[in-house]
């Protein structure tokens, strides 16, 4: 990108003098203004490396235009080089460097000076696109870290397959929520759910029946839970569910509609159409004293072997 220069003046011929100066300038292009207010206009449309502002125009002198210049974020930072015939005075300085003028130029200009101040200005604003372009860099790569860094968490917590958390998830939350339990003394249901017969399921349409099976049980776990509990697979056919602020007899409660729900969902792999039941093992820590995660894990399996032993498709305890 060419860095570009606004010259304004409200004389014709000064803007031509003063192309005819900058024509050496070859890497550099050219714009012009008649006027404070078109300068103003073309600020606001492009960027700008530097502005040449005269300072002697009608309806709205540079004084003016460099206040307006600095009272606007897209344009208070360009540097302005004032060009100017009247009185060499230090009040006229003043005046000019409070508008926001960062140097003076006066008539007649000596070529030799312009072509100067215009190449120091030029070469902080490439310094300064460099820059802003090494920080746009630093920001990408440090975004792309960041990017990798959540999806490595996100892959060491999450199944790939069904989007549920994982087992180590379970472990690491299960200890927080019996610490919350122990402070609150909330109650905190654990359900332990196994696909019947699930072998039989990939033995006769395959394993990616078995992935759509998976895939689908884990879709209507999601819908169905609450927004304060949590589905974890568990791995290959066992998923569980933590139930914050639930007592046992609501825990059996909510695991029996949600077994409900699974018996009427089916599912469709290569035109085969297929339902599954299954079996649901919970506790509550309400009915069971100091529990750990060991404990909990320990008894909800007990109770999901229960409900295979009476028959599958059972949630226990019943009561």
């Amino acid at each position: 990108m060419r860095p570009t220069v606004l010259i304004v003046d409200d004389h014709e011929e000064n803007l031509l003098a003063l192309e005819m100066l900058l024509e050496q300038e070859r890497d550099i292009e050219i714009c012009r203004a008649l006027s404070g207010k078109e300068a103003l206009r073309q600020l606001l449309g492009q960027e700008f490396a530097l502005v040449l502002l005269d300072v002697q125009m009608p309806e709205m002198d540079g004084f003016e235009v460099a206040e307006l210049m600095r009272a606007n974020p897209s344009t208070r930072l360009i540097p302005i080089i004032f060009i100017t015939a009247i009185s060499k005075e230090e009040r006229y300085r003043f005046q000019g460097y409070e508008a926001g003028a960062v140097d003076y130029l006066y008539k007649p200009l000596d070529s030799f000076i312009l072509q100067s101040k215009v190449q120091v200005f030029i070469q902080l604003w490439r310094q300064r696109r460099d820059l802003e372009l090494a920080y746009q860099k630093l920001e990408e790569a440090n975004q792309c870290i960041i990017n990798q860094k959540n999806m490595l968490q996100k892959m060491a917590i999450q199944d790939h397959l069904t989007g549920l958390y994982q087992r180590r998830w379970f472990d690491h939350l299960i200890k927080s929520e019996l610490g919350a339990v122990m402070r609150t003394n909330t109650p905190l249901a654990l359900a332990i759910l196994d696909i019947d017969h699930f072998k039989q399921i990939n033995d006769s349409y395959g394993h990616l029946a078995g992935d759509v099976v998976l895939v689908g049980l884990a879709a209507t776990l999601k819908n169905a839970m609450r927004e304060y509990d949590t589905a974890f697979r568990f791995g290959g056919e066992e998923f569980a569910v933590l139930l914050r602020g639930t007592t046992k007899v609501q825990a059996i409660k909510v695991c029996q509609r949600l077994r409900m729900m699974l018996e009427q969902e089916h599912y469709v792999y290569q035109g085969q159409e297929f339902r599954i039941t299954v079996s649901i093992g919970l506790c509550a820590t309400d009915h069971l004293p100091d529990a750990t995660r060991e404990r909990m894990i320990e008894q909800a399996d007990k109770e999901l072997y229960r409900a295979k032993a009476a028959g599958r498709n059972q949630v226990c305890p019943e009561s």
